[in-house]
């Protein structure tokens, strides 16, 4: 039977940029398992939702997401956020705050990066726990 060398992950805080990247001041505290996700996003100014929008997300943790859009909104824009496909068809209702952009007009990267805020607890371990269902664990064994 062939051995499989273990090699250590790496914490989940500590961002490590692709090759070549340049470093950005960015990078999220916690990682991000989850990867396409359906929500609705508003823009919220003056305290009045804007008109509901939908969207995919390309990722998603408990801190964050980047959303796939054609027309993302400026950093600094407050959101509010629906994340769509939780059991039972829940949606959970988040407030995010648009913290970069990428328009990327030629690629699949054109969205924004946004920041969730103020989390209440059973709010911040009810996405946890969706995003859990989203990835299955694998059994490494069964590869060999």
């Amino acid at each position: 039977m062939k051995q499989i060398e273990a090699i250590p992950a790496s914490p989940a805080t500590t961002p490590v940029p692709r090759s070549g990247a340049p470093a950005r001041d960015h990078f999220r505290r916690d990682a991000r398992p989850g990867g396409e996700v359906a929500v609705r996003y508003a823009l919220v100014s003056s305290g009045r939702r804007g008109r509901p929008r939908a969207a995919r997300t390309c990722n998603i943790g408990v801190g964050g997401a980047f959303i796939a859009t054609r027309h993302p909104p400026a950093p600094g824009t407050v959101l509010s956020l629906a994340v769509e496909g939780l059991p039972g068809g829940a949606e959970l209702s988040l407030r995010a705050e648009v913290r970069w952009v990428s328009e990327d007009r030629s690629g699949p990267a054109r969205g924004m990066g946004v920041r969730f805020e103020g989390l209440a607890p059973d709010e911040r371990e009810r996405l946890a726990d969706f995003l859990a269902s989203l990835t299955e664990a694998v059994d490494h064994d069964e590869l060999l």
